[in-house]
């Protein structure tokens, strides 16, 4: 497993990359996802999932 960490707009994104795949829900696109590669951030003391899709297009309209 790797972990990289990204700030984005004053949010933390932990960018995460398996050996295996993992179900999960994007909270962003709000759909169910199977992925080796995600990233989560924390709002309101709650650990959230996005997609590597949606987490690639918040790091595009962040920089």
């Amino acid at each position: 497993m790797e972990k990289k960490t990204k700030i984005i707009d004053g949010k933390e994104y932990t960018y995460v990359s398996l050996d295996e795949s993992k179900d999960f829900f994007c909270a962003r696109c709000k759909k169910n996802k199977k992925s080796k590669k995600y990233a989560e951030y924390v709002e309101q003391g709650t650990r959230k999932t996005i997609c590597n899709g949606c987490y690639g297009a918040i790091c595009a309209k962040g920089k």
